[in-house]
Formats: C-alpha cells, sequence, structure tokens
C-alpha cells in the first residue's frame, strides 16, 4: 500500500511540475501569439499547447531550444530557480557603458510601464484569489508576478 501512495505522490509531484512550467512558459510567451512562438523556437504547435496546458515537459533539447529562443537560463524554465537571465560576459567595447541619458530614460520609462503592468496584473490575480473558493489554486500565479515584480525592479535600481 505504501508504494501505490508514493507513486500517487510521485504523479502530484509531477503534475505540480508541468503545471509550474506551463506558469513560466506562458509568461515567456506574453503577447506572442502560440504559433509564432512555437515556429520561433521549431516546435510544433501541438506540443506547445501541451506545455501551456501542462500536459507535457519538454525534453532537453526542446527545453533548451525555449530557453535559448527567450533569453533566460535552462535552470530557471526548468525550475523557476536561480537567475532568470544568463550573466552578460560579452566583451563591451570601449567606452560602451557610456549610455546616452536618452537611452537610460527611455529604459526607465519602459521599466515602469512593465512594472505598473505587473502591479496591475498582481492585484487582479490578489482579487480572483480572494474570490474564490480555492485560493491555493492562485498561489502560483501570485508567486510568478511577485517574482517578475521584484526583477524588474531590481532592473530598475540598476540604471
Amino acid at each position: 500500500m505504501d508504494g501505490h501512495v508514493q507513486t500517487i505522490g510521485h504523479y502530484s509531484g509531477l503534475k505540480n511540475i508541468a503545471r509550474d512550467f506551463a506558469l513560466r512558459l506562458k509568461e515567456l510567451i506574453a503577447f506572442q501569439s502560440v504559433r509564432s512562438f512555437a515556429r520561433s523556437c521549431q516546435l510544433s504547435e501541438t506540443a506547445l499547447r501541451k506545455y501551456l496546458n501542462g500536459e507535457s515537459t519538454p525534453n532537453l533539447e526542446r527545453l533548451i531550444a525555449i530557453a535559448n529562443q527567450s533569453g533566460v537560463t535552462v535552470e530557471w524554465l526548468a525550475t523557476g530557480k536561480g537567475e532568470k537571465y544568463p550573466p552578460q560576459n560579452v566583451a563591451e567595447p570601449e567606452g560602451s557603458h557610456k549610455t546616452s541619458p536618452q537611452l537610460h530614460e527611455i529604459e526607465r520609462i519602459v521599466l515602469n510601464k512593465l512594472i505598473a503592468n505587473t502591479e496591475k496584473r498582481l492585484s487582479n490575480i490578489q482579487e480572483l484569489a480572494s474570490h474564490s473558493q480555492s485560493p491555493a489554486i492562485w498561489e502560483a500565479s501570485i508567486e510568478m508576478e511577485q517574482n517578475t515584480l521584484s526583477d524588474l525592479k531590481a532592473e530598475l535600481g540598476r540604471l
């Protein structure tokens, strides 16, 4: 009987992994169509939809393709842990760190808009959760939005 319980627990854990992966993938796709994102990663639309629905997870080759296309680390995409974006190791040309004030201002404006949109999404999700009979369902979405908000604010602080 213990083996049966472990199997059920293991299956439940796999469903959570697929669900959490689907949430991260949805974040990456954002406003693109599923079809265009699938093409850019050289995946079938059917496979991508299965990932988005939490029905399956990609193999390593496909995971790497999605991460590379999206500009995120494989570790973050697979687990939600670690740095979301890879470190910038590219040697910069002499003087390139001195960007124009206009560019910094544009970056600030864009980041502030992203922060405002993320705060609004987080507020909407929290509102939905407060009226839900199963608020635990919303926890992963709330956590993902909070992490995104934290990342955006950290990036704004670096400017």
